[in-house]
């Protein structure tokens, strides 16, 4: 069993549909298949329309996918990836609740936990991010709405 994600690119609708092919059938020969049921893809807003196939199944058409963990959008919009990372975040979060939230713990413990698990989940990917202020502003507040969370003693 082999299972992966392969992005193919192309200039033309006819020329992708043409590289699909060819995928498929070298695919075929080593005893690979492609499922054409998970296979999207999507275009700019400079492609004519076209009705991509993959023998006689039609490739649906996207506007958004999820790829390597990340949502990926012709117009780049990050809204989407942002919204993902910042539910990723809680979920992290409130998988480690009772260590984050525990009165008694050291507060360099929790922020151990924090950074090596919570941080990670919220910011995966944001590297390559071209953020706007807004989208900034929701993930820095996102963050700070945690750490609030965090119930340190510093006084200690």
């Amino acid at each position: 069993m082999f299972a992966d994600d392969i992005v193919l690119i192309g200039n033309d609708p006819g020329i992708l549909e043409a590289s699909l092919k060819i995928l498929k059938n070298v695919a075929q020969s080593i005893g690979l298949e492609i499922h054409k049921g998970k296979s999207k893809w999507m275009k700019n807003t400079f492609t004519r329309e076209y009705c991509l196939r993959m023998e006689s199944s039609v490739i649906e058409e996207v506007s958004s996918y999820i790829y390597l963990i990340q949502a990926i959008t012709m117009d780049n919009d990050l809204s989407i990836e942002i919204g993902r990372r910042r539910r990723a975040g809680w979920v992290t979060f409130n998988k480690y609740r009772d260590v984050l939230t525990d009165r008694r713990l050291d507060a360099r413990v929790k922020a151990r936990v924090f950074n090596t698990h919570v941080l990670p989940a919220l910011m995966y990917g944001s590297e390559t991010w071209s953020t706007i202020k807004e989208e900034e502003r929701k993930l820095t507040s996102t963050q700070r709405a945690m750490e609030r969370r965090l119930r340190c003693d510093f006084n200690v």
